[in-house]
């Protein structure tokens, strides 16, 4: 298991990188959640890049920040979020 710390979606690794991972006998990511989920052009929830990367490069996916939820829908959420704060209306 690869425990991933990223802060930033610039911070995550690439496809190539994960694949990479893989061969070097990486079987799981733990990514922060912001790194597996975004929004689609419909505002809804939608797998991110990087979460469709590691499946397709081989990797299994553990998410490690989801119980740092508080009241998500007073909006500005921060880093754990930020890829689908706007998404989130209740």
């Amino acid at each position: 298991m690869y425990p991933d710390d990223a802060n930033t979606v610039a911070d995550l690794p690439s496809q190539a990188e994960l694949v990479k991972y893989k061969s070097q006998g990486i079987n799981i990511m733990a990514p922060p959640i912001f790194a597996l989920l975004s929004t689609d052009t419909s505002e809804w929830i939608a797998p991110s890049q990087y979460a469709r990367n590691a499946r397709s490069a081989g990797l299994d996916i553990i998410a490690w920040t989801l119980e740092r939820s508080g009241l998500l829908a007073d909006g500005d959420n921060g880093l754990y979020y930020q890829t689908f704060d706007s998404a989130i209306k209740t």
